[in-house]
C-alpha cells in the first residue's frame, strides 16, 4: 500500500471490510482474493486493467460442491459493498 500511499485500514474503510482482510490480501501476494476482490481493490486504488482472465478450475469447483452439503457461504452484493450470507441451496 506504500505505492498508493493508502494504508491498509484506510483501503479497509473504502472496501467496507475488516483491516485484517486486507492484511491477508497483502501478506499472499493477494493470491487469497477473489478476481472480484482483486477489481474491487484496484478500483478503489485506481488501478485500471485493459485485459484481465480468470483461470477456472472446473474440477476444483465439482469437488467442492460435493463437500459443502446445503449450506454454504455466499458473496452478496449490496450497495456496492460485499456481505457475506449463509445461504441453503442444493446443487443440481
Amino acid at each position: 500500500m506504500v505505492a498508493a500511499q493508502i494504508s491498509q485500514q484506510e483501503l479497509a474503510d473504502i472496501l467496507g471490510i475488516e483491516e485484517q482482510r486486507v492484511k491477508e490480501y497483502e501478506d499472499t501476494d493477494y493470491q487469497c482474493a477473489s478476481f472480484v476482490e482483486i477489481l474491487e481493490v484496484s478500483t478503489a486504488l485506481g488501478v485500471e486493467f485493459e485485459i484481465a482472465t480468470v483461470q477456472v478450475d472446473f474440477a476444483e469447483i465439482e469437488a467442492v460442491k460435493k463437500s459443502v452439503g446445503k449450506t454454504s457461504l455466499v458473496k452478496v452484493y449490496r450497495q456496492n459493498r460485499m456481505i457475506d450470507v449463509l445461504q441453503e441451496f442444493s446443487w443440481s
